[in-house]
């Protein structure tokens, strides 16, 4: 894929790749953050098992990329050390009875069961980074706590601040939850929360306000729509909760990237092409690079016509040019390859109504 501007489309038959291809974009900007590899969004379950790559086709991984004019490349492998489905639990050993009453004994103590309960690697992951001609090797044991069923990697810390990157899967969540009333609460303390009503307004034009209040010890995010009371926000309908979690999104990922699987989910078509104005203007505020899929040729045609239009907030082409792409992916001889259209070239290919998705 030889060129990506700060607005990419990815389209495709089923199966090609466009959901991994996200994933991999998001996996290679947090490259200094390995737990990143355990994520549910990556793994597609919640189920996440000691091998990170076993969902993910089973062999080593590699990505390469180039970022601010430097090429890069991340490598990935597991290497199994005992089946994940007998951990060993670590004790110290006991030569005397003594000892081993002094062992119970201290097990007693509070954290200290914990730690011992913590059993043994069941594999290492080998991670290889080439970055400007520079490389450098990294092994690290991986272990299951066997009480809270949690990865862990042993001394990992993320050493390197970078831009913020946000992952989103297409399905729509019933009710949202944890990141998303982290990330609305960030948007109201920077004083933004009117363009976040402006923007639920785009779906559901009753929404007059928004808020967070906790129930019954929890979080729930509620809306006002004119009804004398406050509503939960799911109660509006899919396309209410996937405008909030886009809106919330954009702005965390302020300076960084955001990877939207299936962007068009539960937005009516008529709404498209004002929706991804929007979107275009939020990202260009925040310096968000965006890359989402889809299958709709309204949405592809829905983001070219926003793309294209000037509009009093001066949303259209950014001051670098034109800045949509859209690439399909397709298979050929076993190998996924891609067409990447932009400005003449895809405006030549809506017009002689060239199959996009």
């Amino acid at each position: 894929m030889p060129t990506l501007g700060q607005f990419n489309l990815f389209t495709g038959m089923n199966g090609v790749g466009k959901t991994s291809l996200g994933e991999a974009l998001w996996l290679f900007h947090g490259r200094d953050n390995p737990p990143l590899l355990w994520n549910p969004h990556v793994q597609r379950t919640e189920r996440v098992g000691s091998n990170p790559l076993l969902k993910l086709g089973g062999s080593p991984i590699s990505i390469k990329a180039k970022e601010a004019g430097v090429w890069s490349r991340l490598t990935i492998n597991y290497e199994e050390q005992v089946s994940p489905l007998m951990p060993q639990r670590l004790v110290p050993p006991a030569s005397t009875s003594a000892g081993e009453e002094r062992f119970r004994s201290a097990e007693k103590e509070p954290g200290v069961r914990e730690a011992l309960q913590v059993s043994t690697p069941l594999g290492r992951l080998v991670i290889e980074y080439e970055e400007d001609g520079q490389s450098r090797k990294e092994v690290q044991d991986v272990v299951l706590h066997p009480l809270a069923g949690q990865v862990l990697l042993p001394g990992v810390r993320k050493r390197t601040a970078r831009p913020s990157a946000i992952i989103l899967v297409g399905s729509i969540p019933w009710s949202p939850v944890g990141d998303t009333v982290e990330r609305m609460s960030r948007v109201i303390q920077a004083g933004h929360k009117d363009k976040l009503v402006d923007f639920l307004r785009l779906v559901h034009p009753s929404v007059k306000n928004i808020e967070i209040i906790t129930e019954q010890a929890a979080f729930s995010i509620v809306a006002d729509i004119g009804l004398g009371q406050l509503v939960p926000i799911e109660a509006l309908g899919g396309g209410a909760v996937r405008s909030l979690i886009l809106f919330v999104s954009v702005y965390t990922a302020q300076n960084g990237l955001l990877v939207v699987d299936e962007i068009e989910n539960g937005i009516h078509h008529q709404v498209l092409p004002v929706l991804w104005s929007q979107v275009f203007q939020l990202c260009r505020q925040f310096d968000v690079q965006l890359f989402a899929t889809t299958h709709s040729l309204e949405c592809v045609r829905a983001a070219v016509q926003a793309s294209q239009a000037k509009s009093k907030g001066g949303i259209g082409e950014s001051k670098e040019g034109y800045d949509l792409w859209i690439h399909k992916l397709y298979k050929a001889r076993d190998l996924v390859r891609v067409e990447s259209y932009s400005r003449e070239k895809l405006r030549s290919a809506l017009e002689l109504d060239l199959e996009l998705r």
